[in-house]
């Protein structure tokens, strides 16, 4: 996730919104053809807390084209 162009380009809140719901492998934004689960069940406050982690990680380099949904 360090480099992950989808992080880069993404605000917190559709994250947020992305680890709550999942994506099904026939999503036509999915790149690798596998389901990715929703983690709804977590409070989201913690989902928050990881993807500010996740945000902080993230080093995609200044100017590269951004992957998005």
């Amino acid at each position: 996730l360090v480099t992950s162009r989808f992080v880069a380009g993404q605000p917190a809140d559709a994250l947020l919104a992305f680890l709550k719901a999942g994506r099904l492998p026939d999503d036509p934004a999915t790149v690798s053809g596998r389901p990715m689960p929703g983690f709804g069940w977590v409070p989201e406050a913690d989902l928050a807390a990881i993807v500010a982690y996740v945000k902080s990680r993230n080093r995609v380099p200044a100017g590269a084209p951004v992957q998005r949904p």
